[in-house]
């Protein structure tokens, strides 16, 4: 199937991370990707991720030959009954990630009361914790709890290393103020 979107023709259609998306052919401007919001991958390839409403126009072309996006057809507010695998897809993406960040914050609970009782459990469970608060990011990039977990995730980081530093830097000073008073002893 050929795409035409808008000024760019040619295009193929592909999944990128799991989203319907369509790639440039080589030597279109990059300056008229960029205008209708192509990205360009680390290997020099430009790919557009599709609305959900250019994802049910192309798929009620499916079948044809030629899928033609242009400024004299309007595609906002597509949404034709029998293609609703797209919003399918991402409801159950949505709860997938969704369930791992529950996951990932029930396991930070777990070593901050593990911290008392089971204290060799508590590092596990804060890395286990960060793997599958990183794997959501990776994997479900658009999830907001992932976004704000992850925040969360990094204050907290940067609030414990600071914290540490301040215990090293008041275990220093106290072990200078020992050290001195141990020289000022007479005898």
């Amino acid at each position: 199937m050929r795409i035409h979107f808008y000024e760019v023709k040619n295009c193929t259609y592909d999944m990128v991370q799991g989203i319907p998306s369509i790639f440039a052919p080589e030597g279109v401007d990059p300056e008229v990707l960029q205008r209708h919001f192509f990205t360009q991958t680390l290997d020099g390839r430009w790919f557009h991720y599709l609305t959900r409403e250019e994802y049910y126009y192309l798929m009620s072309f499916s079948g044809s030959d030629e899928v033609v996006f242009s400024f004299d057809k309007p595609i906002s507010n597509y949404y034709p009954p029998n293609y609703m695998p797209y919003a399918q897809n991402n409801a159950q993406d949505e709860n997938k990630a969704n369930t791992m960040c529950g996951l990932s914050l029930g396991l930070i609970g777990l070593g901050f009361m593990g911290a008392y009782v089971l204290p060799f459990l508590t590092f596990p469970c804060w890395i286990a914790a960060l793997v599958l608060m990183i794997i959501v990011r990776v994997n479900y990039p658009h999830n907001t709890f992932g976004k704000v977990l992850m925040i969360i995730y990094i204050i907290f980081g940067v609030l414990f290393i600071i914290g540490v530093m301040m215990v090293l830097a008041a275990c220093g000073a106290l072990t200078g103020e020992f050290l001195d008073s141990c020289h000022n002893i007479p005898g």
